[in-house]
């Protein structure tokens, strides 16, 4: 059973209910759909109860009202050691796990490191792992198990406090510590200590007798603290408690895509805020630790390292992998952070694109909801202008009527071609709603000038979450959606022979544009291209070297950014096992006598994957490109020699 209950009733013990309400203004979308209640059954691991229901509570706190009255959560709680069963049944649509259940689903993932303990010294250094390019990656590549991570799920971190402070993980042996779970008894008894499973209100008084000489604390419950007892709190955490908000890909997009996007985007907004308070919470029990003259205690890295491995060693045989794998994943973070990353621009600016989509038309009245990820078959374009009093995704509308249909659409933009002094093709990424796609290319087009024109090309990527789900994405950006594309630039070639006519393609954008221009190269009726300019693409390395003949019958030039920390090109490589050609660096950077390589450092990279949108050199960059038409020494990038070839930096 799944009780649903009204907002007004209490929680029980194994329930909570958010109803949520529908709203009429949906345009050409059939009534029927809208009427339907949209029913999502919720997965609570019994270990999370308390702060998956708070996570309920909040999320539906930020839902837009019109999916407040058609979308409703039922939920279950679930004992953490039948998740792996209950997850193999066709009821459910979304589930709150902690990683521990995530371990007992044998999900490989940065998850398990929040298992383990000492990695940790906060609850904020479990946030930057999260928002780390590997923590970030995490969400996206659960799809092998048929789920997609929407957020992570804070709740704390556990610390040990006591009277005498350790000094290594060695002095915990012998401690008498009191702790309130079994896992952290069987975690403590690795390292030589004796703890004792007590109520938290039994702690206070074992403490007064010297019962215990430690206990184990909660940084998320002030209850728990008992700092004018304590004489150290040690900041390497014991464990830390972190959950995954997923939904189950074959029963979640049945939903509509209005739906699940409001969804994600109040799941986002519900993690973040819950984020906060649980810092300020966390600040609080250090601040109070200092003035009750309780000494902060870390150990060593080495030493908490070793401790971490030699409990690694004491675990069933069967998880030692997925905890090794995930230190391997800690590990390649901390090495490879780039310092100080520029800050992402936020918001496009004011002004007008054009769009070609192959998106499913909602018809609904804001345009971050317009157009959803389902594909189709057909061509809808139009003109979306940014208002200049607030240049974001938020304050972008439909200038005049959307056009869906195939062969005027590709009519219609090529007549824009022809009235344009040049034209830019934006094709985005991975992890794309369309409005943010549309954000990008209005950044693009005020760097650009009134001058050129700025067109995206929208295929049907998918993000519910924090985080899209890379391999519908894959079968997007290779199926009608690129076909599509190839017919619709033939449609362009007239207006592409009298006026210059450039590509950008970014991310996954790459694959796609990658074949089409393959697909080109021997027909006759192709465009005429000037520059196409490849930005981080997620594209084999062989496969772009292979293609570079074809595409170089098509183009003039043919332009590679590429950087060697890009968190969404470890995420495909991770699941596709093959190097990526938008991969940078000196050892593996793509060079060739076709291609023009453009080495992005370090500290031109922003932390999402978008440098050529957000870093200023970058962009300044591809600005002389396309309106300037300059190759790469023209445009005073450093050149560098790669035997036989070389490629380029900035200065």
């Amino acid at each position: 059973m799944w009780p649903r209950l009204g907002m007004s009733h209490a929680h029980s013990a194994t329930s909570v209910v958010i109803a949520l309400t529908a709203s009429a203004s949906f345009g050409i979308t059939p009534v029927s759909v809208l009427a339907q209640q949209q029913n999502v059954n919720v997965l609570i691991d019994a270990s999370y109860e308390v702060p998956g229901k708070r996570f309920l509570d909040e999320m539906r706190n930020h839902l837009e009202p019109e999916a407040r009255a058609t979308v409703s959560f039922g939920t279950r709680i679930v004992p953490q050691s039948e998740i792996p069963s209950a997850l193999r049944e066709a009821r459910w649509e979304m589930a709150i796990l902690s990683t521990g259940a995530l371990i007992e689903t044998r999900t490989r993932s940065i998850a398990a490191a929040f298992e383990m303990p000492f990695v940790f010294t906060n609850t904020q250094s479990a946030i930057a792992l999260q928002q780390s390019p590997v923590g970030r990656a995490a969400l996206g590549t659960m799809s092998a198990q048929g789920m997609t991570g929407l957020v992570y799920l804070n709740a704390g971190v556990t610390l040990i406090a006591g009277r005498y402070a350790p000094s290594s993980p060695k002095d915990l042996e012998g401690r008498k510590v009191a702790v309130f779970s079994p896992a952290q008894l069987q975690t403590l008894q690795t390292f030589g200590s004796s703890p004792k499973l007590l109520q938290p209100v039994q702690t206070s008084r074992a403490l007064e007798t010297a019962d215990v000489d430690s206990a184990l604390i909660s940084s998320a419950n002030p209850n728990s603290w008992l700092l004018p007892k304590h004489r150290f709190l040690l900041a390497n955490s014991v464990k830390t408690q972190v959950a995954v908000v997923v939904t189950r890909d074959a029963s979640w997009d049945r939903i509509p895509f209005v739906y699940r996007a409001m969804v994600g985007d109040a799941a986002i907004t519900a993690s973040q805020q819950l984020d906060r308070a649980l810092l300020d919470t966390e600040d609080l029990l250090f601040r109070q630790a200092r003035s009750s003259n309780v000494s902060l205690v870390t150990f060593q890295a080495d030493d908490a390292m070793r401790a971490t491995l030699q409990w690694i060693s004491k675990q069933p045989e069967a998880r030692r992998d997925l905890y090794s794998s995930a230190i391997g994943k800690i590990k390649k973070v901390n090495l490879q952070t780039p310092p100080q990353p520029p800050v992402p621009r936020s918001g496009g600016q004011a002004g007008r694109i054009h769009f070609a989509t192959t998106r499913e038309d909602t018809g609904h009245k804001l345009l971050r909801y317009r157009f959803g990820d389902a594909r189709t078959d057909t061509v809808k374009c139009g003109q979306i202008e940014f208002a200049p009093s607030n240049p974001s995704a938020s304050s972008a509308a439909l200038v005049g009527s959307v056009i869906a249909d195939n062969g005027v659409c590709g009519t219609q933009m090529n007549a824009v071609l022809l009235s344009s002094k040049r034209m830019l093709l934006f094709v985005h990424g991975f992890n794309n709603r369309f409005a943010e796609a549309a954000e990008r290319a209005m950044l693009l087009k005020n760097a650009l000038g009134n001058e050129t024109e700025v067109l995206l090309w929208s295929w049907p990527s998918k993000r519910d979450g924090k985080t899209g789900n890379y391999r519908y994405d894959k079968e997007s950006v290779s199926g009608a959606a690129y076909q599509r594309l190839v017919r619709f630039l033939k449609a362009m070639r007239p207006g592409s022979e009298s006026v210059p006519f450039d590509v950008l393609a970014h991310s996954m954008g790459g694959w796609q544009i990658t074949g089409v221009l393959r697909s080109l190269a021997d027909d006759n009726g192709r465009p005429v291209l000037t520059n196409v300019a490849f930005a981080a693409p997620d594209v084999p390395t062989d496969d772009f070297q292979f293609a570079l003949d074809d595409m170089r019958r098509v183009t003039k030039r043919v332009t590679l950014y590429a950087c060697e920390w890009d968190w969404a090109l470890q995420l495909s490589q991770e699941i596709n096992a093959y190097p990526r050609a938008g991969t940078g660096g000196p050892q593996t950077i793509v060079v060739s006598d076709k291609l023009e390589s453009i080495d992005v450092e370090a500290q031109f990279l922003s932390t999402n994957h978008s440098y050529v949108f957000e870093a200023g050199k970058v962009l300044t960059d591809l600005t002389a490109l396309v309106v300037n038409d300059s190759d790469a020494g023209g445009r005073g990038l450093r050149k560098k020699n790669k035997p036989p070839w070389h490629y380029w930096s900035f200065q």
